[in-house]
Protein backbone atom coordinates (compact mmCIF):
# COMPACT_ATOMS: atom_id res chain seq x y z
CA UNK A 1 0.00 0.00 0.00
CA UNK A 2 2.95 2.47 1.10
CA UNK A 3 4.64 1.30 -2.43
CA UNK A 4 1.68 1.60 -4.02
CA UNK A 5 1.32 5.40 -2.54
CA UNK A 6 4.67 5.73 -3.18
CA UNK A 7 4.82 4.68 -6.79
CA UNK A 8 1.74 7.23 -7.14
CA UNK A 9 3.90 10.27 -5.79
CA UNK A 10 6.35 9.47 -8.31
CA UNK A 11 4.12 9.03 -11.34
CA UNK A 12 2.52 12.43 -10.17
CA UNK A 13 6.03 13.92 -9.98
CA UNK A 14 6.65 12.79 -13.32
CA UNK A 15 3.34 13.81 -14.91
CA UNK A 16 4.14 17.43 -13.08
CA UNK A 17 7.57 17.06 -14.93
CA UNK A 18 5.93 16.26 -18.50
CA UNK A 19 2.89 18.94 -18.23
CA UNK A 20 5.90 21.19 -17.15
CA UNK A 21 7.88 20.58 -20.11
CA UNK A 22 5.24 20.38 -22.04
CA UNK A 23 4.30 24.20 -21.28
CA UNK A 24 7.65 25.45 -21.68
CA UNK A 25 7.92 24.04 -25.47
CA UNK A 26 4.23 25.87 -26.30
CA UNK A 27 5.06 28.65 -24.74
CA UNK A 28 8.39 28.71 -27.03
CA UNK A 29 6.13 28.43 -29.73
CA UNK A 30 3.84 31.06 -29.17
CA UNK A 31 6.54 33.53 -28.07
CA UNK A 32 8.19 32.41 -31.68
CA UNK A 33 5.00 33.32 -33.69
CA UNK A 34 4.99 36.24 -32.11
CA UNK A 35 8.05 37.36 -32.96
CA UNK A 36 7.66 36.81 -36.40
CA UNK A 37 4.48 38.52 -36.44
CA UNK A 38 5.94 41.45 -34.75
CA UNK A 39 8.63 41.64 -37.44
CA UNK A 40 6.20 42.82 -40.01
CA UNK A 41 3.95 44.75 -37.26
CA UNK A 42 6.94 46.57 -36.38
CA UNK A 43 6.08 45.53 -32.77
CA UNK A 44 9.76 44.54 -30.55
CA UNK A 45 7.68 43.52 -27.81
CA UNK A 46 5.78 40.28 -29.58
CA UNK A 47 2.38 42.50 -28.67
CA UNK A 48 -0.29 42.40 -31.52
CA UNK A 49 -1.15 45.74 -33.34
CA UNK A 50 -4.55 47.13 -32.80
CA UNK A 51 -5.32 46.49 -36.36
CA UNK A 52 -4.20 42.85 -35.92
CA UNK A 53 -6.87 42.93 -33.17
CA UNK A 54 -9.37 43.29 -35.10
CA UNK A 55 -10.98 39.68 -36.52
CA UNK A 56 -10.72 40.65 -40.44
CA UNK A 57 -8.13 43.23 -40.82
CA UNK A 58 -5.97 40.89 -38.66
CA UNK A 59 -6.57 38.14 -40.63
CA UNK A 60 -6.42 39.73 -44.07
CA UNK A 61 -3.14 41.75 -43.52
CA UNK A 62 -1.46 39.00 -42.19
CA UNK A 63 -2.07 36.23 -44.68
CA UNK A 64 -2.53 38.46 -47.99
CA UNK A 65 0.54 41.21 -47.43
CA UNK A 66 3.98 40.61 -47.63
CA UNK A 67 6.66 42.70 -46.54
CA UNK A 68 8.76 42.92 -49.58
CA UNK A 69 5.13 45.52 -51.09
CA UNK A 70 6.23 48.39 -49.11
CA UNK A 71 9.51 49.10 -50.94
CA UNK A 72 8.06 48.36 -54.20
CA UNK A 73 5.11 50.70 -53.51
CA UNK A 74 7.51 53.49 -52.27
CA UNK A 75 9.89 52.90 -55.66
CA UNK A 76 7.11 53.41 -57.90
CA UNK A 77 5.92 56.26 -56.04
CA UNK A 78 8.97 57.67 -56.35
CA UNK A 79 9.16 56.95 -60.21
CA UNK A 80 5.98 58.65 -60.52
CA UNK A 81 7.12 61.93 -59.19
CA UNK A 82 10.40 61.76 -60.96
CA UNK A 83 8.81 60.94 -64.63
CA UNK A 84 5.73 64.38 -63.30
CA UNK A 85 9.13 66.47 -63.12
CA UNK A 86 11.01 65.36 -66.29
CA UNK A 87 7.86 65.86 -68.07
CA UNK A 88 7.36 69.38 -66.92
CA UNK A 89 11.39 70.13 -67.24
CA UNK A 90 10.99 69.17 -70.72
CA UNK A 91 7.34 70.92 -71.70
CA UNK A 92 9.46 74.18 -70.29
CA UNK A 93 12.55 73.58 -72.33
CA UNK A 94 10.39 73.17 -75.35
CA UNK A 95 8.16 75.56 -75.62
CA UNK A 96 10.59 78.60 -75.95
CA UNK A 97 11.90 76.64 -79.57
CA UNK A 98 8.69 76.42 -80.33
CA UNK A 99 7.91 79.94 -80.07
CA UNK A 100 11.34 80.47 -82.39
CA UNK A 101 10.12 78.26 -85.01
CA UNK A 102 6.98 79.35 -85.14
CA UNK A 103 8.97 82.91 -85.84
CA UNK A 104 11.19 81.70 -88.68
CA UNK A 105 8.62 80.01 -90.40
CA UNK A 106 7.32 83.45 -91.09
CA UNK A 107 10.09 85.24 -91.62
CA UNK A 108 10.12 87.29 -88.95
CA UNK A 109 13.05 87.68 -85.83
CA UNK A 110 13.19 84.82 -83.37
CA UNK A 111 14.33 87.22 -80.38
CA UNK A 112 11.07 86.19 -78.06
CA UNK A 113 13.54 88.33 -75.16
CA UNK A 114 10.24 89.26 -74.09
CA UNK A 115 8.09 86.65 -73.04
CA UNK A 116 8.44 84.47 -69.91
CA UNK A 117 7.04 80.92 -69.98
CA UNK A 118 5.43 79.10 -66.70
CA UNK A 119 4.68 75.22 -66.56
CA UNK A 120 2.66 72.96 -64.78
CA UNK A 121 3.04 69.61 -66.03
CA UNK A 122 2.22 69.72 -69.50
CA UNK A 123 0.43 73.09 -69.17
CA UNK A 124 2.22 76.44 -70.31
CA UNK A 125 1.32 79.82 -69.52
CA UNK A 126 2.94 82.41 -71.63
CA UNK A 127 3.20 86.21 -70.33
CA UNK A 128 5.45 89.16 -71.50
CA UNK A 129 5.32 90.94 -74.55
CA UNK A 130 4.78 89.17 -78.09
CA UNK A 131 7.21 89.64 -81.12
CA UNK A 132 5.93 91.72 -83.76
CA UNK A 133 4.37 89.98 -86.50
CA UNK A 134 2.66 87.18 -84.31
CA UNK A 135 -0.76 86.85 -82.08
CA UNK A 136 -1.82 85.35 -79.12
CA UNK A 137 -4.33 83.18 -81.10
CA UNK A 138 -1.46 81.58 -83.63
CA UNK A 139 0.85 81.63 -80.37
CA UNK A 140 -1.63 79.22 -78.59
CA UNK A 141 -2.06 77.21 -81.59
CA UNK A 142 1.21 75.95 -82.53
CA UNK A 143 2.61 75.01 -79.35
CA UNK A 144 -1.10 72.99 -78.37
CA UNK A 145 -0.22 71.22 -81.82
CA UNK A 146 2.83 70.75 -81.60
CA UNK A 147 3.57 67.54 -80.41
CA UNK A 148 4.47 66.20 -84.13
CA UNK A 149 7.35 68.82 -84.58
CA UNK A 150 8.37 68.56 -81.03
CA UNK A 151 9.16 64.99 -81.39
CA UNK A 152 11.57 65.57 -84.56
CA UNK A 153 14.90 65.73 -82.95
CA UNK A 154 16.49 66.35 -86.26
CA UNK A 155 15.61 70.12 -85.39
CA UNK A 156 17.39 69.88 -82.30
CA UNK A 157 14.13 70.22 -79.95
CA UNK A 158 11.76 67.30 -78.98
CA UNK A 159 10.03 66.20 -76.21
CA UNK A 160 10.97 62.74 -74.13
CA UNK A 161 8.82 59.84 -74.83
CA UNK A 162 6.33 62.25 -77.20
CA UNK A 163 4.91 64.28 -74.45
CA UNK A 164 3.11 67.18 -75.75
CA UNK A 165 1.78 70.39 -74.64
CA UNK A 166 -1.61 69.90 -73.35
CA UNK A 167 -2.98 73.28 -72.89
CA UNK A 168 -1.11 76.50 -73.78
CA UNK A 169 -2.22 79.86 -72.62
CA UNK A 170 -0.69 82.94 -73.73
CA UNK A 171 -1.21 86.31 -71.93
CA UNK A 172 1.85 88.19 -73.99
CA UNK A 173 0.33 91.31 -75.17
CA UNK A 174 0.53 91.86 -78.79
CA UNK A 175 3.95 94.13 -79.94
CA UNK A 176 2.96 97.52 -80.92
CA UNK A 177 3.41 98.23 -85.04
CA UNK A 178 6.55 99.79 -85.98
CA UNK A 179 6.62 103.39 -86.34
CA UNK A 180 6.31 104.36 -89.71
CA UNK A 181 8.40 107.52 -91.48
CA UNK A 182 5.81 109.79 -93.69
CA UNK A 183 6.56 111.47 -97.05
CA UNK A 184 5.97 115.40 -96.27
CA UNK A 185 7.72 117.74 -98.56
CA UNK A 186 7.16 121.18 -99.87
CA UNK A 187 9.26 123.21 -101.93
CA UNK A 188 8.86 126.87 -102.72
CA UNK A 189 10.67 129.58 -103.77
CA UNK A 190 10.53 133.61 -104.95
CA UNK A 191 12.58 132.58 -108.28
CA UNK A 192 16.20 132.91 -106.49
CA UNK A 193 16.41 130.53 -103.68
CA UNK A 194 14.15 127.01 -103.21
CA UNK A 195 13.48 126.49 -99.78
CA UNK A 196 12.94 122.25 -99.03
CA UNK A 197 10.56 121.68 -95.85
CA UNK A 198 9.20 118.45 -94.35
CA UNK A 199 9.96 115.04 -93.63
CA UNK A 200 11.66 111.91 -95.71
CA UNK A 201 12.30 108.52 -94.55
CA UNK A 202 15.96 108.55 -95.49
CA UNK A 203 18.96 110.11 -96.68
CA UNK A 204 18.73 108.50 -99.81
CA UNK A 205 15.44 110.37 -99.86
CA UNK A 206 17.25 113.53 -98.87
CA UNK A 207 20.00 113.49 -101.18
CA UNK A 208 17.78 113.16 -104.64
CA UNK A 209 15.25 115.53 -103.60
CA UNK A 210 18.20 118.60 -102.61
CA UNK A 211 20.39 117.78 -106.13
CA UNK A 212 17.07 118.02 -107.80
CA UNK A 213 17.03 121.89 -106.19
CA UNK A 214 20.40 122.23 -107.35
CA UNK A 215 20.11 121.51 -110.85
CA UNK A 216 17.79 124.29 -111.20
CA UNK A 217 20.73 126.69 -110.46
CA UNK A 218 18.56 128.26 -107.42
CA UNK A 219 20.02 128.41 -104.23
CA UNK A 220 19.18 125.97 -101.91
CA UNK A 221 17.76 125.91 -98.28
CA UNK A 222 17.64 122.63 -97.33
CA UNK A 223 15.35 122.38 -94.01
CA UNK A 224 14.25 118.82 -94.97
CA UNK A 225 14.32 116.08 -91.46
CA UNK A 226 15.09 112.72 -92.17
CA UNK A 227 13.13 110.17 -89.74
CA UNK A 228 15.02 107.60 -90.60
CA UNK A 229 11.61 105.31 -90.41
CA UNK A 230 10.29 102.74 -92.52
CA UNK A 231 8.53 104.74 -95.26
CA UNK A 232 4.55 104.60 -94.93
CA UNK A 233 3.77 105.18 -98.49
CA UNK A 234 3.23 102.40 -100.66
CA UNK A 235 6.01 103.34 -103.01
CA UNK A 236 8.29 106.09 -101.28
CA UNK A 237 10.77 106.30 -103.54
CA UNK A 238 8.64 107.04 -106.97
CA UNK A 239 6.71 109.74 -104.50
CA UNK A 240 10.10 111.17 -104.28
CA UNK A 241 10.73 110.95 -107.83
CA UNK A 242 7.58 112.93 -108.64
CA UNK A 243 8.70 115.58 -106.55
CA UNK A 244 12.43 115.76 -107.91
CA UNK A 245 11.14 115.38 -111.09
CA UNK A 246 8.50 118.83 -110.37
CA UNK A 247 11.28 120.65 -108.67
CA UNK A 248 13.61 119.77 -112.16
CA UNK A 249 10.83 121.90 -114.08
CA UNK A 250 11.74 125.05 -112.28
CA UNK A 251 14.82 127.21 -113.14
CA UNK A 252 16.60 130.70 -112.64
CA UNK A 253 14.54 133.06 -115.03
CA UNK A 254 11.49 130.97 -116.01
CA UNK A 255 9.10 131.55 -113.14
CA UNK A 256 8.42 134.34 -110.53
CA UNK A 257 6.86 132.18 -107.53
CA UNK A 258 6.20 128.96 -107.36
CA UNK A 259 4.97 126.67 -104.06
CA UNK A 260 5.00 122.71 -104.32
CA UNK A 261 3.87 119.75 -102.40
CA UNK A 262 3.36 116.15 -101.72
CA UNK A 263 2.56 113.52 -99.50
CA UNK A 264 2.09 109.69 -99.44
CA UNK A 265 0.02 109.28 -102.24
CA UNK A 266 -1.20 111.24 -104.74
CA UNK A 267 0.39 113.90 -107.58
CA UNK A 268 2.15 116.86 -106.91
CA UNK A 269 0.24 119.64 -106.40
CA UNK A 270 0.75 123.59 -105.40
CA UNK A 271 0.81 126.30 -108.34
CA UNK A 272 3.68 128.00 -110.45
CA UNK A 273 3.74 131.87 -111.80
CA UNK A 274 5.87 131.55 -114.86
CA UNK A 275 7.26 134.49 -116.32
CA UNK A 276 6.68 133.77 -120.16
CA UNK A 277 4.03 131.45 -122.24
CA UNK A 278 6.99 128.98 -123.54
CA UNK A 279 8.19 128.75 -120.02
CA UNK A 280 4.47 127.68 -118.93
CA UNK A 281 4.66 125.15 -120.93
CA UNK A 282 7.88 123.80 -120.12
CA UNK A 283 6.76 123.92 -116.43
CA UNK A 284 3.69 121.94 -116.74
CA UNK A 285 5.27 119.45 -119.41
CA UNK A 286 7.16 118.78 -115.72
CA UNK A 287 5.22 119.46 -112.80
CA UNK A 288 2.00 117.66 -113.89
CA UNK A 289 -1.80 118.73 -114.09
CA UNK A 290 -2.35 118.70 -110.58
CA UNK A 291 0.10 122.05 -110.53
CA UNK A 292 -1.63 125.04 -111.72
CA UNK A 293 0.84 127.15 -114.19
CA UNK A 294 0.20 130.73 -114.61
CA UNK A 295 1.55 133.26 -116.88
CA UNK A 296 1.37 136.75 -117.65
CA UNK A 297 -0.97 135.71 -121.44
CA UNK A 298 -3.01 133.71 -121.51
CA UNK A 299 -2.48 129.99 -122.79
CA UNK A 300 -3.84 127.25 -125.13
CA UNK A 301 -4.49 123.57 -125.12
CA UNK A 302 -4.95 121.26 -127.47
CA UNK A 303 -8.33 119.45 -128.11
CA UNK A 304 -9.20 118.22 -131.31
CA UNK A 305 -11.58 115.59 -132.30
CA UNK A 306 -11.20 113.47 -135.80
CA UNK A 307 -14.35 111.62 -137.05
CA UNK A 308 -14.58 109.20 -140.31
CA UNK A 309 -17.40 107.32 -142.00
CA UNK A 310 -15.65 106.06 -144.88
CA UNK A 311 -15.68 108.69 -147.03
CA UNK A 312 -15.35 111.53 -145.53
CA UNK A 313 -13.38 113.87 -142.45
CA UNK A 314 -14.54 116.26 -140.00
CA UNK A 315 -12.04 118.16 -138.03
CA UNK A 316 -13.40 119.90 -134.53
CA UNK A 317 -12.24 121.30 -131.48
CA UNK A 318 -9.13 123.76 -130.77
CA UNK A 319 -5.98 123.98 -131.84
CA UNK A 320 -2.93 126.91 -131.22
CA UNK A 321 -2.61 128.24 -134.31
CA UNK A 322 -3.59 128.11 -138.29
CA UNK A 323 -0.34 126.15 -139.07
CA UNK A 324 -2.08 123.08 -136.79
CA UNK A 325 -4.87 123.69 -138.74
CA UNK A 326 -3.59 123.26 -141.89
CA UNK A 327 -1.72 120.25 -141.44
CA UNK A 328 -4.35 118.30 -139.81
CA UNK A 329 -6.45 119.05 -142.67
CA UNK A 330 -3.81 118.47 -145.07
CA UNK A 331 -3.77 114.74 -143.24
CA UNK A 332 -7.46 114.09 -143.87
CA UNK A 333 -7.28 115.18 -147.36
CA UNK A 334 -4.28 112.36 -148.32
CA UNK A 335 -7.43 109.68 -147.12
CA UNK A 336 -10.44 110.81 -148.35
CA UNK A 337 -9.36 114.09 -150.79
CA UNK A 338 -9.92 117.63 -150.17
CA UNK A 339 -13.18 117.43 -150.83
CA UNK A 340 -14.42 115.38 -148.42
CA UNK A 341 -13.22 117.10 -145.45
CA UNK A 342 -14.91 119.73 -143.43
CA UNK A 343 -12.25 121.82 -141.77
CA UNK A 344 -14.55 123.15 -137.69
CA UNK A 345 -11.11 123.69 -136.00
CA UNK A 346 -11.41 126.83 -133.78
CA UNK A 347 -7.57 128.43 -133.84
CA UNK A 348 -6.91 129.57 -130.47
CA UNK A 349 -3.83 132.14 -131.13
CA UNK A 350 -2.36 131.09 -127.60
CA UNK A 351 0.98 130.49 -126.78
CA UNK A 352 0.80 126.49 -125.70
CA UNK A 353 0.22 125.82 -122.44
CA UNK A 354 1.99 122.32 -122.83
CA UNK A 355 5.57 121.73 -124.63
CA UNK A 356 5.38 120.15 -127.57
CA UNK A 357 2.47 120.58 -129.20
CA UNK A 358 3.75 120.87 -132.47
CA UNK A 359 4.68 117.34 -132.31
CA UNK A 360 1.49 115.78 -131.23
CA UNK A 361 -0.27 117.33 -133.85
CA UNK A 362 1.56 115.51 -136.12
CA UNK A 363 1.44 112.46 -134.37
CA UNK A 364 -2.46 112.88 -135.00
CA UNK A 365 -1.81 113.61 -138.62
CA UNK A 366 0.01 110.04 -139.08
CA UNK A 367 -2.64 108.29 -137.08
CA UNK A 368 -5.08 109.97 -139.44
CA UNK A 369 -2.72 108.81 -142.35
CA UNK A 370 -4.05 105.22 -141.43
CA UNK A 371 -7.72 106.02 -141.56
CA UNK A 372 -7.86 104.56 -145.68
CA UNK A 373 -7.71 100.45 -143.72
CA UNK A 374 -10.52 101.75 -141.90
CA UNK A 375 -14.60 101.14 -142.24
CA UNK A 376 -14.82 103.71 -139.74
CA UNK A 377 -12.83 105.24 -136.59
CA UNK A 378 -12.93 108.74 -134.81
CA UNK A 379 -9.48 110.30 -132.95
CA UNK A 380 -9.07 112.58 -130.20
CA UNK A 381 -6.26 114.58 -128.87
CA UNK A 382 -5.65 117.19 -126.09
CA UNK A 383 -2.24 117.74 -124.73
CA UNK A 384 -2.18 114.76 -122.49
CA UNK A 385 -3.19 111.65 -124.85
CA UNK A 386 -4.11 110.59 -128.31
CA UNK A 387 -6.97 107.72 -128.89
CA UNK A 388 -8.37 105.94 -131.75
CA UNK A 389 -11.19 104.00 -132.12
CA UNK A 390 -12.49 102.25 -135.00
CA UNK A 391 -13.26 99.04 -137.06
CA UNK A 392 -10.74 97.61 -139.43
CA UNK A 393 -11.35 95.78 -142.87
CA UNK A 394 -8.55 93.54 -141.84
CA UNK A 395 -5.92 92.88 -139.25
CA UNK A 396 -3.24 94.47 -141.61
CA UNK A 397 -5.10 97.64 -141.11
CA UNK A 398 -5.51 97.30 -137.73
CA UNK A 399 -2.21 96.89 -137.03
CA UNK A 400 -0.63 100.01 -139.07
CA UNK A 401 -3.57 102.29 -136.85
CA UNK A 402 -2.69 100.47 -133.98
CA UNK A 403 1.37 100.99 -134.39
CA UNK A 404 0.31 105.09 -135.71
CA UNK A 405 -1.04 105.25 -132.03
CA UNK A 406 1.06 103.74 -129.93
CA UNK A 407 4.46 105.83 -131.87
CA UNK A 408 2.76 108.91 -130.10
CA UNK A 409 4.03 107.88 -127.06
CA UNK A 410 7.33 108.97 -128.02
CA UNK A 411 6.17 112.65 -128.26
CA UNK A 412 4.96 112.21 -124.59
CA UNK A 413 1.61 110.91 -125.52
CA UNK A 414 -0.74 108.68 -124.11
CA UNK A 415 -1.82 106.25 -126.54
CA UNK A 416 -5.29 104.81 -126.01
CA UNK A 417 -8.43 103.56 -127.83
CA UNK A 418 -9.59 100.35 -129.52
CA UNK A 419 -9.54 99.24 -133.06
CA UNK A 420 -11.49 96.30 -134.26
CA UNK A 421 -10.99 93.89 -137.67
CA UNK A 422 -14.90 93.57 -139.00
CA UNK A 423 -15.71 89.99 -139.32
CA UNK A 424 -17.65 88.34 -142.22
CA UNK A 425 -21.08 86.81 -141.68
CA UNK A 426 -20.30 82.69 -141.58
CA UNK A 427 -21.88 81.11 -143.69
CA UNK A 428 -25.03 78.52 -142.81
CA UNK A 429 -23.82 75.35 -142.66
CA UNK A 430 -25.57 71.82 -141.13
CA UNK A 431 -24.68 70.88 -137.86
CA UNK A 432 -23.02 67.75 -139.16
CA UNK A 433 -21.12 70.58 -141.83
CA UNK A 434 -20.19 72.45 -137.89
CA UNK A 435 -18.91 68.97 -136.64
CA UNK A 436 -16.88 67.76 -139.37
CA UNK A 437 -15.66 71.14 -139.71
CA UNK A 438 -14.76 71.51 -135.51
CA UNK A 439 -13.42 68.12 -136.02
CA UNK A 440 -10.73 68.66 -138.89
CA UNK A 441 -9.45 71.99 -136.76
CA UNK A 442 -8.94 69.63 -133.84
CA UNK A 443 -7.38 67.37 -135.43
CA UNK A 444 -4.99 70.44 -137.28
CA UNK A 445 -3.78 70.65 -133.84
CA UNK A 446 -3.63 67.38 -132.59
CA UNK A 447 0.00 67.62 -133.00
CA UNK A 448 0.61 70.42 -130.85
CA UNK A 449 -1.90 68.93 -128.17
CA UNK A 450 -0.49 66.09 -127.70
CA UNK A 451 3.89 68.32 -127.18
CA UNK A 452 2.18 70.80 -124.94
CA UNK A 453 -0.83 69.34 -123.41
CA UNK A 454 1.50 66.73 -121.43
CA UNK A 455 1.67 66.37 -117.82
CA UNK A 456 4.36 65.61 -115.28
CA UNK A 457 4.17 62.46 -113.91
CA UNK A 458 1.40 62.00 -110.86
CA UNK A 459 -0.01 65.07 -112.03
CA UNK A 460 -3.03 66.59 -113.67
CA UNK A 461 -1.64 70.28 -113.20
CA UNK A 462 -1.74 72.38 -116.95
CA UNK A 463 1.15 74.47 -117.43
CA UNK A 464 1.04 78.26 -119.36
CA UNK A 465 2.23 76.34 -122.48
CA UNK A 466 -0.57 73.50 -122.22
CA UNK A 467 -3.38 76.96 -121.29
CA UNK A 468 -1.90 78.72 -124.47
CA UNK A 469 -2.76 75.38 -126.57
CA UNK A 470 -6.20 75.28 -125.78
CA UNK A 471 -6.31 78.58 -125.81
CA UNK A 472 -6.59 77.56 -129.74
CA UNK A 473 -9.36 74.73 -129.15
CA UNK A 474 -11.75 78.02 -127.23
CA UNK A 475 -11.37 79.46 -130.24
CA UNK A 476 -12.56 76.50 -132.47
CA UNK A 477 -15.87 76.05 -130.25
CA UNK A 478 -16.80 79.29 -130.31
CA UNK A 479 -16.47 79.30 -134.51
CA UNK A 480 -18.34 76.25 -134.50
CA UNK A 481 -20.60 76.77 -131.23
CA UNK A 482 -23.41 73.67 -132.06
CA UNK A 483 -21.48 70.59 -131.49
CA UNK A 484 -19.94 69.27 -128.33
CA UNK A 485 -16.71 67.82 -127.24
CA UNK A 486 -15.32 65.05 -125.88
CA UNK A 487 -12.21 65.52 -123.92
CA UNK A 488 -10.49 62.18 -123.27
CA UNK A 489 -7.60 61.43 -120.46
CA UNK A 490 -4.55 59.43 -121.10
CA UNK A 491 -1.83 58.25 -118.68
CA UNK A 492 1.47 55.98 -119.01
CA UNK A 493 1.33 52.40 -118.32
CA UNK A 494 3.15 53.54 -114.31
CA UNK A 495 1.01 52.64 -111.62
CA UNK A 496 -1.86 50.29 -111.01
CA UNK A 497 -4.81 50.41 -113.45
CA UNK A 498 -7.47 51.89 -111.02
CA UNK A 499 -4.75 54.99 -109.90
CA UNK A 500 -4.26 55.04 -113.69
CA UNK A 501 -8.40 55.71 -114.59
CA UNK A 502 -8.22 57.82 -111.41
CA UNK A 503 -5.54 60.16 -112.67
CA UNK A 504 -6.42 59.87 -116.30
CA UNK A 505 -9.83 61.41 -115.42
CA UNK A 506 -8.60 64.17 -113.21
CA UNK A 507 -6.43 65.19 -116.00
CA UNK A 508 -9.56 65.56 -118.17
CA UNK A 509 -11.35 67.29 -115.60
CA UNK A 510 -8.44 69.76 -115.35
CA UNK A 511 -8.54 70.72 -119.06
CA UNK A 512 -12.38 71.05 -119.41
CA UNK A 513 -12.25 73.40 -116.71
CA UNK A 514 -9.72 75.19 -118.39
CA UNK A 515 -11.66 75.63 -121.30
CA UNK A 516 -14.72 76.48 -119.57
CA UNK A 517 -13.04 79.31 -117.69
CA UNK A 518 -12.12 80.93 -120.97
CA UNK A 519 -16.32 81.14 -121.92
CA UNK A 520 -17.29 77.81 -123.33
CA UNK A 521 -20.48 76.44 -122.14
CA UNK A 522 -19.90 73.49 -119.81
CA UNK A 523 -22.31 71.55 -121.28
CA UNK A 524 -20.90 71.53 -124.86
CA UNK A 525 -17.84 69.44 -123.13
CA UNK A 526 -17.59 65.86 -121.43
CA UNK A 527 -14.33 64.78 -119.51
CA UNK A 528 -13.47 60.72 -119.50
CA UNK A 529 -10.86 58.97 -118.15
CA UNK A 530 -9.07 55.92 -120.30
CA UNK A 531 -6.00 55.27 -117.95
CA UNK A 532 -3.34 53.52 -119.68
CA UNK A 533 -5.65 51.64 -122.25
CA UNK A 534 -4.87 53.79 -125.11
CA UNK A 535 -1.47 54.30 -125.49
CA UNK A 536 0.05 55.88 -128.58
CA UNK A 537 3.85 54.78 -127.70
CA UNK A 538 5.84 52.40 -126.15
CA UNK A 539 5.81 52.79 -122.77
CA UNK A 540 9.22 51.57 -121.97
CA UNK A 541 10.46 54.99 -122.80
CA UNK A 542 10.57 58.45 -120.84
CA UNK A 543 9.80 59.84 -124.50
CA UNK A 544 6.83 57.20 -124.72
CA UNK A 545 5.56 57.52 -121.59
CA UNK A 546 5.39 61.52 -121.82
CA UNK A 547 3.71 61.18 -125.43
CA UNK A 548 1.40 58.63 -123.58
CA UNK A 549 0.10 60.85 -120.62
CA UNK A 550 -1.78 62.91 -122.56
CA UNK A 551 -5.81 64.86 -123.62
CA UNK A 552 -7.39 64.45 -127.20
CA UNK A 553 -10.75 65.89 -128.61
CA UNK A 554 -13.59 64.21 -130.25
CA UNK A 555 -16.26 66.51 -131.52
CA UNK A 556 -19.62 64.94 -131.80
CA UNK A 557 -23.58 65.91 -132.31
CA UNK A 558 -24.20 64.64 -128.36
CA UNK A 559 -22.92 62.74 -126.11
Amino acid sequence: MAQSRQGGRSGASASATAVAESSATAEHRVEEVTWSRAVIAGNSKGEMPYLWKKPFLGRWFGKWLPFWLIPVAAALIGLLLFGYDHIEDDVIDDAPEMTRELLRSKGLDDDISGLEFDTTYRNVEVSGVLPAGITAAELEEWLEESDGVLDDKDNGFGLVDGADIRNATVLASEAAPAQLGPIDVAASSDGETIVLTGEVPSEAHRDELVAAAQATGLDVDDRLTVSGLDPSAGDANAQIGLMAGAIGGLAVGTFAAADLAIGDSGPVTGNVDALTGDAAASIASAVGSDVTVSAPDPLGNLDVDVSYDGTGIVLTGDVLDEDDSARLEAAAANVVGAANVTNNLNVLGLDEAVEGSDAKIDALGVAMGTFDGLLSGDAALNDSDLTVNGLAADPEAQAETDAAVDASSAVGLRPGGVVEVEVDEEPEFTLQDEIDLLQAELDALQDEIRENVVFASNSAELTPVAQGTLDKVVAAMDRYTRPVVETSGHTDSQGNDAFNLDLSQRRADSVVAYIVSQGIDENRLNPVGFGETQPVAENTTEEGRLQNRRVEFTARESF
